[in-house]
């Protein structure tokens, strides 16, 4: 699977002192009181990373200030405007960073090639690496090691209108906590809205259905990497979803008119949608005026579900800083400097301890998306993931059309995806 990592990889300052005095230093940074607690000052490490918004980068700044105050290391950042691509153009070269930023998807590909080095070394006993939130954590997880601390995450929820709710003659509390009976009460909504109001607004993308698809337990990817998209128990939610487009009770974004689903709910024209907590900052700062509630996604087949997407700090196996790269690690996605890097950035904690810290846990619209990070399902499947990825975009489109079944879209998609898989494994 080697060949297929390198192949895929080409084409696919507030603290809080009553909160941190009751932290030890189980993945919570660095005591500093003096030189002699400070080994690793006057080093320099590197990290790469893509630029973010003003409150990220706001929040990268006073980490890495607060980092440097307790351990004297110097950190340099390396801006990356085509992840992907130049890190991989820099690992080749062996000029990569010491820490870089690792996306949950591309994380399979890339710590085949042996790049990554093993974080559990550095863990001690005290390391208290259940205050993470299992599936963040467990994204970055390769034959029993740890290759990736998560710096933060984002989950999908329920985003629901509460002024067109009311005119269609229902209150948040009637949403159904069931995705079947919340399909029927969507169609009444409908029913009940005026003409442009479309009751729900939803996307066509693998990234946004993986964990539907995986409900009742068969994986989109084999043991090998295949594809798997057409067993009858990966579709009876898509179905409702498919037939929710073929009755026009919901709509995509592009075939509304608008660029994403958060600007259909900021401006009034959809009464639900299901997004990521990203959609929050949009709202509130593009449409403050908007009356709207947040909920976790309802139970399909009776047990919680959405969608995890994550980044985690990994270690470059060739740097030769690896103590004071661990430092920073440790730093960085420990107790302290999480909560500084996501009280900020206003990013959501993968540590539970930090979501309550923050008050993200209790927050009436952002605890859903946090409690979300308990259960919801990474955006991540193997090497191969990118190839199933980009066939499912391709053929569920026909069946919104009604070009196609489910059965004879998925069947199609599968067997385009597995010829291309079986290609490269050769």
């Amino acid at each position: 699977m080697k060949k297929i990592a390198r192949l895929i990889t080409l084409i696919a300052l507030p603290v809080m002192l009553s909160f941190f005095a009751a932290c030890n230093d189980n993945g919570g940074g660095t005591a500093a009181s003096g030189d002699a607690d400070r080994p690793f000052a006057g080093q320099t490490i590197s990290l790469g990373l893509w630029p973010g918004n003003d409150n990220e980068e706001a929040g990268m700044a006073a980490a890495i200030e607060e980092f440097y105050e307790l351990t004297g290391i110097t950190v340099e950042l390396r801006h990356y405007h085509d992840y992907q691509v130049q890190l991989q153009a820099e690992l080749v070269g062996g000029i990569a960073p010491d820490v870089f930023y690792m996306e949950a998807f591309l994380f399979p590909s890339l710590v085949e090639t042996g790049v990554l080095y093993p974080l559990d070394g550095f863990m001690g006993s005290d390391f208290d690496a259940n205050d993470f939130f299992a599936p963040a954590l467990n994204a970055f997880r390769h034959d029993g090691g740890i290759y990736g601390l998560p710096k933060d995450m984002s989950t999908l929820g329920l985003i629901y209108n509460i002024d067109l709710l009311a005119a269609a003659g229902f209150t948040p509390s009637d949403i159904p906590n069931n995705i079947v009976d919340f399909a029927a009460f969507v169609e009444q909504v409908h029913n009940n809205s005026a003409a442009g109001v479309n009751a729900f607004v939803s996307s066509s993308e693998l990234a946004r259905h993986l964990f539907l698809l995986e409900a009742n337990g068969t994986s989109v990817a084999d043991a090998d990497g295949f594809a798997v998209l057409s067993q009858p128990n990966q579709h009876p939610t898509l179905q409702l979803l498919m037939d929710g487009f073929h009755a026009g009770i919901v709509g995509r974004p592009a075939d509304l008119g608008y660029g994403w689903s958060g600007d259909a709910m900021g401006l009034g024209n959809t009464v639900f949608i299901i997004e990521g907590n990203w959609v929050i900052g949009h709202l509130n700062m593009n449409f403050s005026e908007l009356n709207y509630g947040t909920r976790e996604i309802p139970l399909i087949e009776g047990a919680n579900r959405s969608m995890l997407f994550t980044v985690a700090y990994s270690m470059n196996s060739a740097s030769n800083n690896k103590e004071a790269a661990w430092e920073f690690i440790n730093f960085i996605t420990g107790t302290q400097g999480m909560y500084t890097w996501t009280d900020i950035a206003r990013v959501l904690p993968t540590r539970a301890s930090v979501a309550d810290a923050t008050g993200f846990a209790n927050d009436p619209i952002l605890a859903p998306f946090v409690a979300a990070g308990a259960y919801a399902t990474p955006w991540q499947k193997g090497e191969t993931l990118p190839i199933i990825m980009r066939e499912y975009n391709n053929f569920l489109p026909l069946v919104i059309a009604g070009e196609m079944t489910i059965v004879e879209a998925m069947q199609q998609a599968e067997e385009a995806a597995n010829r291309d898989i079986d290609a490269l494994m050769r």
